[in-house]
């Protein structure tokens, strides 16, 4: 059996700050449901809090995403070379 599951209106408050003084963090959402993972567009200065327009539709096959639901929050910098601090 196969089920539809939409997400929307994502967001995140409280994040541990890893921003400095003249750059204030930018933070994206990694989702993992099952085995498929979706990664939302960083929000860029946000700093501590912010909401990410993004919806997601995923198709979920019953017995195979219960034991894996996941929301990761990174703060998504560098200039020359993309890094990701987990900050929530």
């Amino acid at each position: 059996m196969t089920m539809k599951l939409r997400i929307t209106n994502l967001e995140c408050r409280d994040l541990m700050d890893t921003g400095g003084t003249f750059d204030k963090q930018d933070p994206c959402l990694k989702l993992t449901v099952g085995e498929q993972s979706f990664q939302t567009q960083r929000q860029k200065d946000a700093g501590v809090a912010c909401s990410f327009p993004e919806t997601y539709d995923i198709e979920l096959v019953e017995g195979g995403w219960e034991d894996n639901f996941e929301v990761e929050v990174f703060n998504e910098g560098g200039t020359l070379k993309t890094t990701y601090t987990h900050v929530g």
